[in-house]
């Protein structure tokens, strides 16, 4: 890799952090109408936080309104992003990327007053249209939910997460 392309990917990196930013800002503030602004028209979302099927959505209205009703039970959700390595150009397309992106969430329920902590993985496709970058699909995994109801100890339930989407080494891109 040379230095010009080194330069590119690391701008383009910085890109794709704030994109997530200004996504976990966005969520936090249930400000599903700025999704248009970070998602591609026919961006899709897989949410897997059960043992059951997953759910999903396509496009920015119809993702905002999933999350949505995930939160609904929730007095509040704050939530964090915990590492991310992002690849350009996966399939040689200087205008793709993809990332593994570890989150953690803190939450509180309404009708128990329950907290709650997980800690999840999105796998995200990106692809960069009139120079932004905007999410293309994103597959959401729960791997560890927490409860505690502060009286009655804590539940810990682990989703066994398996068949990570490839990423090239460091250094081979």
């Amino acid at each position: 890799m040379t230095i010009i392309e080194n330069n590119a990917f690391e701008w383009d990196e910085l890109r794709i952090g704030r994109l997530h930013a200004a996504y976990v800002d966005a969520v936090n503030r249930k400000a599903w109408s700025e999704f248009e602004d970070l998602f591609t028209p026919a961006a899709e979302l897989t949410v897997a936080v059960s043992e059951g099927d997953p759910v999903g959505a396509k496009g920015p209205v119809a993702i905002g309104a999933l999350i949505d009703e995930f939160l609904k039970p929730l007095d509040f959700l704050f939530q964090t992003v915990l590492n991310a390595r992002i690849v350009p150009g996966p399939d040689g397309d200087p205008d793709t990327a993809r990332a593994r992106l570890y989150i953690h969430e803190f939450r509180q329920v309404t009708t128990t007053g329950a907290l709650r902590n997980s800690v999840g993985v999105y796998e995200d496709h990106y692809r960069r249209v009139d120079g932004r970058w905007l999410f293309e699909r994103r597959s959401y995994t729960r791997l560890v939910l927490a409860e505690n109801g502060g009286t009655t100890g804590s539940t810990v339930s682990v989703h066994e997460a398996t068949g990570f989407m490839e990423l090239p080494a460091p250094g081979r891109w």
